[in-house]
């Protein structure tokens, strides 16, 4: 058997095919570092950029919802047969005639307050706490159920009848999970809301519960003006998050 042939790593033949190896791996390693960075921040450009376009679609969809709930409210005072069951003091049928509008509207809640500010009659839940007294203008408000406790956006209305003020109506839908599914499947990104930092409604598979097992890092850049902007790991899944804070002081809605 004939010896195995050995290299002489003294040669200048070998010394030269060595640095023309390392050289050409260098010049592949200097040409594809800076491809590889480039083409990550591309795509956390176009994923912040998608953040961003769902926060405008929400605010915008948060907006009509406080338009729309406020004209529900007014609409709903000004029902003729509303004044005269409260004119004539039929409280009994007050109930049975809420239930009748709420079928061909939204709302989850229509409740009736008489001057001194006492529930009458209600359709949907019924709520903790004196709301006929807490809810005193259009906006977010954290209230208790029988079966849980929810984010509520709420608007009230004088019911008049001329000079004559008869009470008030407060009209309201919850912001539950099936809220929130409907807002993923309208701005393409999804959301999870927020009281005094507890989730109280998200789009996850999971609800608020896979929220509380995420993960948040902070980025310690600024990403375009976003508020709170992090990078969020749940169930396996990373996203970009981001807030929003600017619709109503007591609630946000985080976007991911």
């Amino acid at each position: 058997m004939g010896k195995r042939p050995t290299i002489d790593w003294r040669s200048l033949t070998v010394q030269m095919v060595v640095s023309i190896a390392a050289l050409v791996l260098l010049t592949a390693a200097a040409v594809g570092l800076p491809a590889i960075l480039l083409i990550r921040n591309q795509v956390e450009s176009q994923a912040w950029a998608q953040v961003t376009q769902g926060i405008q679609a929400t605010q915008a969809i948060y907006s009509g919802a406080q338009s729309n709930i406020n004209d529900l409210a007014t609409l709903t005072a000004q029902r003729p047969t509303l004044k005269q069951l409260l004119t004539q003091g039929d409280v009994g049928s007050l109930s049975s005639y809420l239930q009748t509008l709420q079928v061909g509207t939204d709302l989850d809640l229509l409740l009736i307050c008489n001057n001194e500010q006492q529930l009458l009659a209600q359709a949907g839940p019924t709520l903790d706490g004196e709301i006929c007294d807490s809810v005193t203008e259009s906006g977010f408000y954290t209230l208790s159920s029988e079966a849980n406790k929810q984010i509520w956006l709420l608007a009230p209305d004088i019911i008049a009848d001329g000079a004559n003020i008869l009470g008030r109506v407060i009209v309201g839908i919850a912001l539950d999970d099936e809220f929130v599914q409907k807002l993923r499947s309208q701005t393409g990104i999804e959301h999870t809301l927020l009281a005094d930092e507890q989730p109280f409604a998200s789009s996850f598979a999971e609800g608020p519960a896979a929220w509380k097992e995420g993960t948040h890092n902070e980025i310690s850049k600024s990403i375009g003006g976003l508020e709170n902007p992090a990078g969020f790991e749940v169930q396996g899944q990373p996203y970009y998050v981001s807030r929003i804070t600017t619709i109503d002081p007591k609630f946000i809605d985080e976007v991911a």
